[in-house]
């Protein structure tokens, strides 16, 4: 970027006047510039053995990842970011992770709650496993399938929507498709589950707000208030499997499919590994 040496490791992310300047500027306050080391690595480990604060750190390799990404800009894109951009997307890095930590126990908890193995409903309840998936196309996969207290399948569906959208309201969307299919099958006496934690709490809890997950929330919970029983339960991603090959195979159509006391191809496998692995 500054054109005056061949690019190395060491010039490229320490000692170039380009790269000096963001870290001289940053909190950090660092002085790399006249540094004489044998490697990147070695740096690191000298500065190591200095330093040991753990929040000092997050925000050097912040950092550091913001000098790489601004270098690749200027070297793909002809794009140039000025140094106090990178520093102040370092910072929102660092504070981003310190609220991922904080919210991070509770997570943690409600994740243990869900299994690893699908079980199936109580006799005469429907269980209904919906997941979704982002394509890089700008597209949203949904899927869903029910099944009853044997684990048989008695409707399956999937369907691509246009228009990229948070995981989140991905996952709330799949939910509604198939909470409302399985309506539409005859199905009053519901469990809705899902991998999504956010999702599940918000249903169990009623939970609604002003946003466009929080709108899709409250289509679900109006749904439910029309079924003879309804229950809300988690598991995790590896449990979810057949949903989530549905999400998958939705690109593969034109328009919205279901599949009624059957199972399309795409899941076959995935039924078969839940009922060998079921009630264990």
């Amino acid at each position: 970027m500054c054109g005056e040496l061949n690019e190395t490791v060491n010039h490229a992310l320490l000692t170039c006047p380009e790269v000096n300047s963001i870290w001289k500027s940053s909190p950090l306050r660092l002085e790399v510039g006249s540094l004489e080391v044998h490697s990147f690595m070695d740096w690191v480990i000298r500065t190591r053995m200095k330093v040991t604060n753990p929040d000092w750190w997050n925000l050097f390799w912040s950092l550091l990842w913001g000098v790489w990404l601004r270098r690749n800009a200027w070297v793909f894109e002809k794009r140039r970011m000025e140094s106090m951009e990178v520093i102040l997307k370092a910072g929102a890095v660092v504070e981003e992770y310190s609220r991922a930590n904080e919210a991070s126990d509770p997570i943690i908890e409600a994740e243990k709650a869900g299994g690893n193995i699908w079980q199936a409903p109580d006799e005469g309840t429907y269980k209904i496993n919906t997941d979704a998936a982002i394509f890089k196309s700008g597209k949203v996969g949904l899927g869903g399938v029910i099944r009853d207290h044997v684990g048989e399948v008695v409707a399956a569906t999937c369907m691509v929507e246009n228009g990229s959208v948070e995981v989140e309201v991905a996952e709330a969307l799949a939910a509604r498709h198939a909470m409302k299919i399985a309506m539409e099958c005859g199905f009053t006496n519901i469990v809705l589950e899902s991998n999504n934690l956010k999702l599940i709490k918000h249903l169990k809890e009623s939970l609604w707000e002003n946003t466009s997950f929080g709108n899709v929330v409250a289509d679900i919970l109006w749904m439910s208030s029309l079924c003879t029983s309804v229950s809300y339960s988690h598991i995790r991603r590896k449990g979810n499997c057949v949903a989530h090959c549905l999400a998958k195979a939705s690109k593969e159509y034109d328009s919205m499919r279901v599949w009624l006391e059957e199972s399309p191809e795409e899941i076959v496998s995935g039924v078969t590994n839940d009922l060998l692995h079921m009630n264990e």
